[in-house]
Parts: C-alpha cells; structure tokens; sequence
C-alpha cells in the first residue's frame, strides 16, 4: 500500500537523458528563517500564498509567495488538525485531510469554519482531496472509495464505494471536465467517473500501460500524466478517451509527486526535480545541486513561474524560477550554515 505519509521520493535518472542544472547560486541571503516547518509534506497555493502541511506538528505553515515572509501557522486543535496530509481550496476556505475528518479554515483570516466528518461521510485513511463544481473529492485508501460533499455547507453529497469502480489503495485524484481520474495503486489502474453521477465512465488500466503502483496524477492540455513509484516510469493517456499516449522513461525512474507548468511537467524525485515536455515526453532538465538544499523532497506546486518544493527531511521549502530552473530562495526553520 502506498501511503503519503510514508512515501519518501528517491533519486532519479531518467535514460532519455539528462540535462543537469546545478544550483549557481549558494544559500547565505537566499535563505530564510523560522517558518515551523516540521515534516513538511504537502504543499498548495493559494491567492498568492503557499500552505504548507506540517504533518510532524499537526500544523499548517502559510508564507507569501512574493516575498517569503511567514503569514501565520495554524496549529492542532483550535482547527480540528490531527495528523494533516492534503489540502485543497474553495472560494477562500481550505480544506485539509486529517486521519478521519475534514477541517475547514478560512484561508483569508486563517479562522476555523467547521470541521467535517461523521459516521455517514465513511472517510477511511483519506488520501487525497480535489474540488470541482462547489464538491470536494475525497479519496480514502483503507476504504477503496470516494466521499464527495458540498464545499459550500459541508454536507454530505454521496460516498461512491461501488465495487464497479475496481478501487483498489486509492490514491490520488484529478478531475477534468465532468470525469474524476483516480489511481489504485495496488490495482495497477486508473478508475475514471462523473462528477455528476457517480457512475463509473471507464477503467484504464492494462499491460499496455505500464501501471505499476500508480501515484500522482495531473492533467496538462488533454492527457493525464500519471507517476508510477513502482513501476520507476510516468504514464500518459488521454482523458477524452482513456486512450493510451505513451511511457515516459524505461524503468529508471523513482518518482512521487508532480506539477506542471505550460505544458511541460515537473517531477519531484528526493534530491531533484525533473522537467519533462508533456508535448514529446523528452526530458527538458534536471534541477539539482546544492545550493537547492533538496533534502527528502516531496511535493510541488507552482505559481505565477515559481516552484516550491517541500522537503520533508530539511524542514525547508525550496523556491526556483519554473521557465529557467534558477534558485529564487530557500524558506527554512534555521539559517543556512
């Protein structure tokens, strides 16, 4: 079973060659301090801003994209947090994964709305969480199944638990158009299904594709691009028809978490990312080096031209430009030796 809250990404190289780019610029004045990062793991933006899951702390680390400079860290029981692990953003609420519920903050003044959960919700080691359509999307793993509920009162919309839908370790979900795409990591498959009903559209899955503990998964201009952390390789099929694309890599690879950015598709890889054309699936570079203090890297996301990074190991978050891969600056508990 492959959970996030264990999953550390490892190194990577990719066989279709490697464009290395080191880190130019050292640490010193690029390094910022005292952000309470603890095991960061998750990391998603919002509004100009970045959260952070500290999953070590049960704490939420939010800092401005522009600047760096530390907002506010939302701590433990005043928000219902236990153990977080994904988040996900509605009008200006958040909502975050806990072992068995949902908390709900407003991302504007960092208050408590609600936390969501109960018998009728059957969250089951949520994994994963999406909204689309004022609905969020949550994926529990132990459960192999979907609970869907309203981002606008919290009530319950369905649990989609049909075993039509061959779940199997759900994992993580995109969403595209009126489809979800969910991977099922033991399952080797990609389960797709309406937002809007419930019903199952299709399974996508076979020798052809190459699933070999199918992880993250995002959508860039029509394909799904699907990291498989087994199987060292990244899938890509079309959403509209389910249709296969191609195999990116051949085996060489160890990858988790994934982001893109016009077009071309970042891939966190421990102590590196990796950005490859989702156009031609030909690696584009290797962002890598010291100066990038990549150390247990986890997850990435990316806005307005910049990457951040977590890293679970370092308690830091690395910031690089997205169109050259050059150091913007490193967020961190303690200054850089």
């Amino acid at each position: 079973m492959l959970n996030h809250r264990q999953f550390a990404a490892a190194t990577v190289s990719f066989a279709i060659g490697v464009a290395l780019l080191t880190g130019a610029t050292s640490a010193g004045a690029n390094v910022r301090a005292g952000y309470g990062f603890k095991d960061p793991a998750i990391i998603a933006i919002h509004d100009g801003d970045s959260f952070v899951v500290n999953g070590g702390l049960s704490t939420i680390t939010e800092f401005s994209n522009q600047t760096g400079a530390l907002v506010r860290i939302m701590s433990g029981r005043p928000y219902g947090l236990v153990h977080p692990f994904d988040i996900a953003f509605s009008g200006q609420d958040a909502f975050v994964l806990n072992e068995d519920t949902v908390s709900e903050i407003s991302a504007t003044t960092g208050d408590r709305v609600r936390v969501i959960g109960g018998l009728g919700y059957d969250f089951d080691l949520p994994f994963a969480i999406v909204v689309a359509g004022g609905d969020a999307f949550v994926t529990n793993e132990a459960g192999d199944s979907v609970t869907e509920f309203s981002t606008t009162t919290g009530a319950l919309v369905r649990v989609i638990d049909a075993k039509a839908l061959s779940f199997n370790d759900s994992n993580y979900i995109a969403i595209s158009g009126t489809s979800a795409f969910v991977t099922n990591s033991t399952g080797r498959s990609v389960t797709e299904f309406s937002t809007k009903t419930g019903a199952l559209v299709r399974v996508i899955g076979g020798q052809t594709y190459n699933f070999n503990g199918p992880f993250a998964i995002v959508i860039v201009r029509g394909d799904a691009l699907v990291t498989n952390v087994l199987g060292e390789t990244v899938t890509e099929f079309s959403t509209k028809t389910g249709a296969f694309v191609r195999v990116i890599g051949n085996g060489a690879i160890s990858v988790g978490y994934v982001a893109t950015w016009h077009g071309d598709a970042f891939i966190v890889t421990g102590n590196a990312v990796s950005e490859v054309s989702a156009k031609t699936g030909v690696l584009v570079r290797t962002i890598a080096g010291n100066g990038y203090h990549f150390d247990g890297a986890n997850d990435i996301a990316i806005s307005n031209g910049d990457a951040f990074v977590t890293n679970a190991s370092g308690n830091s978050v690395t910031e690089f430009s997205s169109a050259t891969g050059k150091l913007v600056r490193v967020l961190s508990n303690r200054s850089a030796s």
